[in-house]
């Protein structure tokens, strides 16, 4: 399968709480959408989960969203097939569109809140350098993806990776991490580990240049 690029999709809340926000999207909610308490708690972070279900072609999958930090902004950083192992660039999308289009929108406009932003960021290959790429692919390929990646060895080429982007100042999208390492077999749940502990990491990093 061909990845091309994953859009973002991102709300302005203009001061008001992620949880004032997401409970105005329950209400607008449809038959196709339901908010994932259940997949929130188990992930046990700071993200909100959607499960969208498309009855007629048998399509199911989660949208997750999160705010950003020091920032009004709440986002979506990853859309999951739950029955399948990869979504294509152009579903994703589809699927970006759709909530946008039949819940976030109209539940903005009820709260008189600026319309949600979709815009397309560079692909995550268009974004790493070869070298970052090259370090990313190691990890991956060499990892034990039912173990989640967590062997010490499979700790070490993450790290390798962490560490080059962050030397360089490379800007990751954490939406094309987390579709790219799904599209390379890794789980929904671990996809999303992953994806939040290199941003975890990179801000660490960051905070450390900043005092030393």
């Amino acid at each position: 399968m061909t990845f091309g690029q994953f859009d973002k999709l991102e709300i302005d809340t203009n001061g008001r709480s992620p949880d004032e926000i997401i409970a105005e999207f329950e209400d607008n909610l449809n038959s196709h959408w339901d908010r994932s308490l259940e997949r929130e708690e188990r992930l046990n972070s700071e993200q909100y989960c959607f499960i969208f279900r498309d009855p007629g072609s048998n399509f199911e999958a989660t949208l997750w969203l999160s705010k950003k930090s020091d920032s009004d902004i709440l986002y979506v950083t990853n859309v999951v097939p739950t029955k399948t192992s990869q979504i294509s660039a152009d579903r994703y999308n589809d699927l970006l569109q759709k909530f946008k289009d039949e819940i976030v929108d109209p539940a903005l406009d009820e709260m008189s809140l600026s319309s949600a932003t979709q815009s397309s960021p560079q692909s995550l290959m268009n974004s790493l350098s070869n070298r970052e790429m090259e370090k990313l692919r190691k990890f991956s390929d060499a990892a034990n993806k039912a173990a989640g990646g967590t062997h010490p060895s499979d700790r070490d080429r993450w790290r390798e990776f962490v560490a080059e982007v962050h030397s360089n100042g490379t800007n990751v999208d954490r939406g094309a991490l987390a579709g790219w390492l799904e599209g390379e077999g890794w789980s929904e749940e671990d996809a999303q580990k992953l994806s939040d502990e290199f941003y975890e990491a990179t801000e660490l990093l960051e905070k450390y240049d900043e005092v030393t």
